[in-house]
């Protein structure tokens, strides 16, 4: 899958190259540079970003220059640059409130509570997730709301805000829970529990463990069953060949047959 992604988005670059389309070339580009850090190609990450950079300087809307700031945050931070990542959204978040993009807005403002969750600025990361909140249930963007939700519950219990913590982290696991995205809802069952842990509800730490400990095993049973599912298949196509090579030495070998009674006719 991530290669398949990796071919997109370089035919998109290669697209909005022969477009003329300086901007999207950058915003595809910076988003290729952010897959090739995932799949382990860093140096190849850095040229791509620096080329996206390049562009982005051109004669390119606000909106696109900072969508590839946005990536080049996304790509410090999967290199462990954290701080550098933090600088860079507030710099971009500087810039992008006073434009008419509120979609935009509410992406950067999700990224920014993550990081300054991990910074230890829990007060601005709740101030971002108060922000953001409206302005994804007003445009229906909903794919932010469990992690701006969770955020928010996360940093109100460092603030020792208990209930409103607790039910802000429950909403954003049903949310996560109905969308079947059950690999951010054990991440979130994880470090919910330690956050309960830490904040002195252990109760509910230790419910949150147990949950996280089940949808693990299922997990982990689905993707037995998965791979059996593959093996099973791959044995039946193996089996088939076979097959199908055994009819065909059959088919040579009478072949041959035929072709020496005719020999010994003539």
């Amino acid at each position: 899958m991530l290669f398949r992604s990796r071919g997109w988005h370089e035919r998109a670059a290669e697209l909005a190259q022969r477009l003329g389309e300086p901007g999207l070339q950058a915003w595809a580009l910076s988003s290729l540079a952010v897959l090739l850090q995932g799949l382990g190609e860093p140096e190849a990450a850095r040229a791509r970003m620096a080329q996206a950079e390049r562009l982005s300087q051109r004669d390119t809307p606000p909106e696109l220059r900072l969508r590839v700031r946005l990536n080049q945050a996304r790509l410090e931070d999967r290199r462990g640059e954290s701080a550098a990542a933090l600088r860079t959204l507030e710099d971009s978040w500087r810039q992008a409130d006073a434009l008419p993009a509120p979609r935009l807005q509410a992406v950067l403002l999700a990224n920014l509570s993550d990081l300054r969750l991990r910074a230890g600025r829990t007060r601005d990361a709740l101030a971002a997730v108060e922000r953001a909140l409206p302005m994804v249930r007003a445009h229906g963007d909903l794919r932010f709301e469990p992690l701006l939700l969770f955020n928010g519950g996360l940093a109100r219990l460092a603030l020792g805000q208990l209930r409103p913590g607790r039910a802000d982290l429950a909403a954003a696991l049903q949310l996560w829970d109905q969308a079947g995205a059950q690999g951010p809802l054990r991440e979130a069952l994880r470090q919910g529990g330690d956050a309960l842990h830490a904040a002195g509800d252990h109760r509910e730490a230790l419910d949150w463990m147990h949950r996280e400990r089940a949808l693990a095993e299922s997990l982990d049973d689905a993707n037995r069953e998965s791979a059996l599912r593959a093996l099973r298949q791959r044995q039946d196509r193996e089996a088939e060949q076979q097959e199908l090579d055994r009819l065909a030495d059959e088919n040579r070998l009478a072949v041959a047959r035929l072709s020496s009674q005719q020999w010994q006719r003539r």
